[in-house]
């Protein structure tokens, strides 16, 4: 046999091999004919050339392919392709440190975002006329968010004191403060309640307590514009220097407002808060503060306001309206 004909029955011989994986495991007889060529016998049939052979035998253990389930047969007859999520062992599993919540923005202590102001004003004149006074107020604000940014609730507290003297005689000494909360049930609206104190010796009031609750509406809230206000029932009583008493159930209406003017130049605001008596509507309260701030330099704000506040119940003797105008200096965060 010629040299290039044994190398085609050599793989021939090795085709059926190649593609029958599944064939039953049998010993084979492995001849080899020349040192450079292998032939497989696999019938048992001996080749008869007579070139000297040496013979091998090799075990061939076929691979197990297990059965298709009813299942899978069921759903290749069906058309549907079934798609195995993968299993996680629980070595993955353990190692996998849970995935922490961010923080809220702007978080600060308690987590909450703080800001705030404070102001103060003075004055004194000599002379003809002697007069002095002094004006101050301040204000904080915590407000809390949600992982999204909206608003979560918020807290509040403010206070003021105006004192003035003319001539030895006192002609404003009054003080207040007042708390609020906030709790927001979407971006906009919130559940509103206060409780607030004040003393005016001119109005010989010795003690006004007002407490309420309302629904609010945040209608803008920005670095350049805010706008809120909120509407409920409250408890009013006023207690005098005479040792009258009034309690009475009130409407509260409120309104906040400050928006940036001239690109950051100037600052107007303006709230208001109105108290109107259930059983007597004529005996309604009503306190506004308006005025310009102007922002200086490293949270220092120069601002000049005009408070407004009429009693159309005074107590006898006194006058509905009180007027204050005050410059002040102030810082704010």
């Amino acid at each position: 046999m010629k040299k290039s004909n044994k190398h085609i029955l050599a793989t021939a011989a090795l085709l059926p091999l190649a593609i029958s994986p599944c064939m039953s495991a049998q010993a084979q007889t492995v001849k080899f004919q020349n040192p450079s060529v292998t032939i497989y016998d696999l019938d048992g049939i001996s080749n008869t050339a007579s070139a000297p052979t040496r013979t091998a035998t090799q075990n061939y253990n076929a691979p197990t392919i297990p059965a298709p389930s009813q299942e899978a047969i069921d759903n290749v007859a069906a058309g549907r392709v079934v798609t195995r999520a993968p299993v996680t062992t629980p070595s993955q599993s353990a190692t996998q440190a849970p995935t922490a919540a961010p923080p809220p923005l702007d978080a600060g202590w308690l987590g909450a975002k703080w800001s705030g102001r404070v102001n103060l004003g003075a004055s004194l004149q000599t002379g003809n006329t002697e007069q002095d006074a002094i004006n101050g107020d301040a204000s904080v604000k915590a407000k809390w968010h949600k992982f999204n940014g909206d608003p979560l609730h918020r807290a509040s507290i403010k206070a003021e004191i105006n004192r003035e003297t003319e001539n030895d005689d006192t002609t404003e000494d009054n003080r207040s403060i007042q708390g609020a909360y906030d709790y927001f049930v979407n971006k906009k609206w919130f559940i509103n309640s206060t409780l607030g104190f004040e003393q005016d010796d001119i109005e010989k009031l010795d003690l006004r307590t007002t407490a309420g609750i309302g629904l609010g509406h945040q209608a803008f809230e920005s670095d350049n514009l805010n706008l809120q206000y909120v509407i409920g029932p409250s408890y009013l009583r006023e207690e005098y220097e005479s040792g009258d008493t009034d309690d009475s159930a009130a409407l509260r209406w409120a309104l906040d407002y400050d928006q940036k003017i001239l690109g950051s130049t100037l600052e107007a605001y303006h709230d208001h808060e109105i108290f109107v008596p259930v059983g007597d509507t004529n005996a309604f309260l009503l306190d506004t503060r308006t005025g310009l701030r102007i922002p200086l330099k490293a949270g220092l704000v120069v601002s000049g306001e005009v408070q407004f506040d009429w009693d159309n119940d005074p107590a006898p003797g006194t006058k509905e309206d009180d007027t204050t105008y005050a410059v002040k200096l102030g810082y704010e965060w």
